[in-house]
Order: C-alpha cells, then structure tokens, then sequence
C-alpha cells in the first residue's frame, strides 16, 4: 500500500509479460494474458530459491500482487537494475569469467523434485528442427550470410544426443533478458523458462552475448564444456539467432542487430 501512490512507466514488453518502473527504484512484473501466468507463478515460486551467492543479481521477488478484481492475474515487484541489453558488448576477461561462475553456480544448484518444468527448453535440440528450418527461405534470402555452413553445421548439431543429467537452467539467456552497465553484468531477468534441462541451453549464451572469439574459447573452457556440449550449445544459439533475425524482418527491427551478432559470432567459430 506504501507504493500505490508512486507513479508507474512502461520500460519493457516481452512475449509473455509487461514491466513497468514503480517509482525511482522499483519494477512491477505483469503478465501480458492468461496464457502467461504460469510462468509468472513459476518466477515468484522459484527465484527466491536461487542461491544468494550467484556473483550477478536477479529479480527476486519484494512483494507479490495476488490477483484480484481490479487485476485478474498476479504480478510481483523487484527491484530496478540499471543497465542496457548488450548487443556487441566489449567484456573484460575477468567480466567473462564472471558470467561462466554464474552459470556454474546456477547449474550446480539443487532443487526439490521435480523441480521447475518446461518442454520448450528441456526437451532435446531436435524438436526445435521444424521451427527453425522454416525460417531458412526468408533468412536465406534477406541475411547475407555464409548459411550453407551455418547449416551444414545446425544438421551436425541438432542430433546430438542430450546429456543423461539435468540441471537447473535459465532456459533463455538471450540479450534482451540480460542486463549491462558499465560494461558489467547487472542482472539477470525472465525467469520463466526455468527449468530442469540440458546445460548446453543456457551455454548458448557464449555466442550470445560475448563477442571477442578468445574470451568465448576462455569462457568455454572455464565451464569445463566438452566438444559435444559445445556443439549443443551452438546449436541452440543458432536456433535462438533464427528466432530474432525472423523478428527483426517481420516484427520488431530492434531485434535484428542483436541477430546480426549472434550470427557473427557463431560463423566465427564454425569456421
């Protein structure tokens, strides 16, 4: 009730939710439609069980808004981070490292059975085949790029057998669920496709979001990758370029340098 007054702007939309600044110093977390709620509830459930050592911040919950007649679903408010999505960001080497004992702590991370859910990330690289080769003729045609190794690489890439194990994974570290300041790692948002996974999901974020080619062969080997999960990990960073370079040439052009550079950077290290 102490913040009903304080007034309320509109700083981010995604898929599935709406953020707006509450004050000088505060977020409220909205879903977008009721189909969004279960990852809202799957957020607020779950954030507050990371581990208070993980070395960047996430959103954890300061109050929950139940749903109610004046909002039908609920929301939750967290604190403001400062910073900027990073695309084509230039990261010390001990910022990257940073990153790679992030992932270590949140991977190494224990929680009850069965612990958060979500097909969309758990399930193997292979059922994301038909979504991102139907993207092909458009970005074949709009993206000058090298895709015939792109692809020849993706079709190595997407039968790999997933790892026996599971572990607790983001689901979707992508820039523009990654916060930067001062060439920092500020936060990390979007808890929703948390879950219980393949590594190699979230390791995607190698290609991502650090551009410099030695600091991703230092980051892989700093996590420990094997050549196999690395190569899951590219695929799923190929996959996930896919889905934003359709997004910057059909729906939002913000996301097509963000794609351009993923794209960078995976051709890169194809090669």
């Amino acid at each position: 009730p102490a913040w009903k007054a304080e007034p309320l702007t509109l700083i981010g939309e995604g898929w599935d939710n709406l953020n707006y600044r509450l004050g000088a110093d505060k977020v409220i977390r909205l879903p977008k439609s009721g189909s969004a709620v279960a990852l809202l509830e799957k957020e607020m459930r779950w954030i507050p069980q990371l581990p208070e050592t993980l070395p960047i911040a996430v959103p954890r919950p300061l109050h929950v808004v139940r749903a109610s007649e004046e909002f039908p679903w609920p929301a939750y408010i967290t604190p403001l981070f400062a910073g900027n999505h990073p695309v084509g960001a230039s990261f010390s080497e001990a910022e990257v490292l940073r990153w790679v004992a992030f992932l270590q702590g949140l991977h190494g991370t224990s929680v009850a059975s069965p612990g958060p859910q979500n097909p969309l990330r758990s399930d193997p690289l292979l059922t994301k085949e038909a979504q991102t080769e139907e993207r092909f003729p458009l970005l074949t045609q709009k993206v000058a790029a090298d895709w015939d190794s792109l692809i020849r690489f993706w079709e190595a890439a997407k039968v790999l057998p997933p790892p026996q194990g599971k572990v607790l994974i983001h689901g979707d570290p992508h820039p523009k669920n990654i916060l930067i300041h001062e060439d920092r790692f500020s936060a990390v948002l979007d808890w929703g496709d948390m879950c219980l996974g393949d590594p190699a999901t979230d390791l995607a974020s190698m290609w991502m979001l650090i551009a410099e080619a030695r600091f991703r062969t230092q980051a892989c080997d700093a996590y420990g990758m094997d050549a196999t999960t690395r190569q899951r990990a590219m695929g799923w960073a190929f996959f996930i370029t896919t889905v934003y370079l359709e997004a910057g040439l059909t729906a939002d052009p913000s996301y097509m340098p963000y794609g351009l550079q993923m794209l960078k950077n995976l051709k890169a290290d194809v090669d």
